[in-house]
């Protein structure tokens, strides 16, 4: 019987997470070779010709800001940037918004983003910085559409259970900058976009609602979804928006090919893998044999959690770990605090429980730092911690989605701070017996 650490599982979610560094990852993608600055293998102009402007938005945005300035500090004339926690950046303008929902003062910022990129000149270069967060921090909605609508309608898809590629479907066709139509206030004028992912399979379009890529989504399609939702008759100012669209009364949002594009490169410099990867090497270490089950985990939380933990089952009397990142979603029916890892974990740890004969110990964090609306990134439960759980009924705070609760007051949350980073959940499985 091998025995299975705590310690251990945080360790190896942590090390995850320090290798999902933005600032690194930004820092890699530019060089300079005999005065050429060369940014994701595109050469952006001499260090003595061009200025580069930036702005960006995103829970990554700081971090790849001042990857940036380590890198080419000479090279800014200057930069925007909204953000959901405050840091001071030198030649950087740092505005900081509200996260998960969009509030009146990140339409505020977002219109000085605007006004910063339609005062560009035909010699600067565009750096666009984008990360999750960004579909709430950079926002201007539609003058048919009230910013309380709006918030109205993402929550109501968020806790309905929809998914990024849904709920962005719709805020690009309720906004005047997703989609692609930050290109518009820019004129054809040149321009790079480095991206940090947090969405399934690193579609550029998703990350941060794409607001420099073109969009396949249409009008006709953000409505299918509210009707799908059954939330058409609760968002009559959105609906009527919507539908106007889809009757060609209202522009399309830039489409993929379009030329209004032609002069803007899109590139992904950072997804979860490299933290995939090093939680595998940094289990080794600790004697486990590691398997990536995916790099895109998705489902509802709770069922997601089962099925891990099934499959942990067969592992049983090896030393083994399993090693998932991706996004789960939670249909919300309570009003307690929580989020989709810590409910994972919570399932994970019960049908582990329910299998019998498994020391399978169970850990999931979200790389943000903040799982749903806590201050936990995520959790880790062993087989030890069980009976403490079980006597405190956990299906009523499932019930509630209340998972916060029952795991602080059990010492069980790892908190880890704002990270500076967004490149989905990371979840582990330490199987000994």
């Amino acid at each position: 019987m091998f025995l299975t650490s705590r310690n251990e599982v945080q360790s190896i979610l942590l090390t995850g997470l320090k290798a999902a560094d933005p600032r690194d990852a930004v820092k890699k993608a530019i060089s300079v070779n005999r005065g050429e600055v060369v940014i994701a293998n595109r050469k952006v102009g001499r260090l003595s010709e061009r200025n580069i402007i930036i702005v960006g938005a995103g829970k990554a945005a700081a971090s790849m800001a001042q990857g940036v300035m380590d890198s080419i500090p000479q090279k800014i004339k200057s930069g925007i940037i909204i953000v959901p926690n405050m840091v001071d950046i030198e030649g950087i303008n740092v505005r900081q918004g509200d996260h998960p929902l969009p509030s009146g003062r990140n339409t505020t910022y977002t219109s000085e983003v605007i006004d910063f990129v339609r005062a560009a000149t035909a010699k600067d270069y565009l750096l666009v910085l984008i990360s999750g967060g960004g579909s709430s921090l950079l926002e201007k909605p539609k003058e048919e559409v009230t910013l309380s609508a709006e918030r109205k309608v993402i929550d109501a898809l968020m806790k309905a259970g929809a998914d990024i590629f849904q709920l962005n479907a719709v805020r690009k066709h309720i906004s005047d900058i997703k989609g692609g139509q930050l290109i518009n206030y820019f004129k054809g004028k040149e321009c790079i976009s480095l991206m940090v992912s947090d969405v399934l399979g690193d579609d550029l379009g998703t990350i941060a609602s794409g607001p420099t890529v073109g969009d396949p989504t249409t009008y006709s399609d953000a409505l299918s979804l509210l009707s799908r939702y059954k939330l058409l008759d609760d968002n009559k100012e959105i609906v009527d928006l919507l539908r106007r669209g889809a009757n060609g009364e209202i522009a399309e949002t830039p489409k993929p090919g379009d030329q209004l594009l032609n002069r803007v490169h899109n590139r992904l410099i950072l997804n979860n893998l490299p933290s995939l990867n090093t939680m595998k090497r940094e289990s080794i270490k600790y004697g486990y044999r590691p398997f990536l089950l995916t790099s895109a985990m998705q489902g509802e939380a709770r069922e997601v959690g089962k099925l891990l933990a099934s499959i942990a089952w067969n592992f049983k009397g090896r030393k083994i770990a399993l090693i998932a990142g991706g996004e789960t979603t939670v249909t919300v029916t309570g009003k307690g605090r929580g989020g989709r890892t810590m409910e994972l974990v919570i399932s994970a740890a019960l049908t582990n429980q329910h299998l019998g004969s498994s020391t399978a110990i169970f850990g999931c964090i979200s790389t943000d730092g903040k799982d749903g609306n806590t201050d936990a990134a995520g959790a880790i439960i062993g087989k030890d911690d069980m009976a403490n759980i079980i006597s405190m009924n956990p299906d009523l705070y499932l019930r509630n989605n209340d998972s916060y609760t029952l795991l602080d007051n059990l010492g069980l949350t790892v908190k880890t701070g704002p990270t500076g980073t967004n490149v989905n959940d990371l979840f582990i499985a330490l199987c000994a017996g």
